[in-house]
């Protein structure tokens, strides 16, 4: 399935939670957003028993609060990328190091764990890559088929099928030009 390199993508997760202002039990929504090559967060909560309303709003990068992507990652299953064969490690690093940061030791760490198919994220972590990839010549995929390897051979729930770009299980999510593999 191909998606073109603007538009939005969401993975969202509703939850209960301890109201932070009068302790019962809240409803919260989270919410991680790609647009405009920009990955954003945002919680809100709404609690039935006292009435406070809020919203708290993430700021760009890969600042998403660990418990959030948590919930989200165990909603919705983990996306792993997927590079083509004979994509160049060069290139694929450079990549990796704009979107990440960090020195060239983790950002080899990284591109290992591309490689070797055990890097994933959440569905917008891991299209952010494929668009930043494709616009590099690289036409890699972000592609949830169940288990990751290594991991239980659990059949996970598949949100592609829910969101922008949806497919079934197995789908595979290809951005732009397909570009070749160099």
């Amino acid at each position: 399935m191909t998606l073109n390199n603007s538009g939005m993508v969401r993975a969202s997760v509703g939850y209960a939670a301890p109201c932070p202002f009068c302790g019962n039990d809240a409803e919260f929504w989270g919410t991680q957003v790609l647009v405009d090559r920009r990955l954003r967060w945002d919680i809100e909560q709404r609690c039935p028993h006292c009435g406070q309303e809020v919203a708290i709003c993430g700021g760009s990068g890969h600042d998403v609060p660990a418990e959030l992507r948590d919930r989200l990652l165990s909603a919705s299953g983990p996306v792993r990328l997927v590079l083509p064969a004979g994509a160049g490690a060069a290139v694929t690093m450079k990549v990796l190091r704009s979107v990440y940061g960090g020195d060239l030791q983790t950002t080899r760490r990284l591109f290992q764990q591309v490689r070797e198919g055990d890097f994933s994220g959440t569905l917008p972590e891991v299209i952010l890559l494929v668009r930043s990839l494709d616009e590099a010549g690289i036409a890699a995929e972000a592609v949830r088929s169940g288990a990751l390897p290594g991991r239980s051979g659990r059949k996970r729930k598949d949100p592609l099928g829910a969101g922008p770009g949806g497919g079934g299980a197995g789908a595979r999510v290809r951005c732009g030009s397909g570009g070749s593999s160099r």
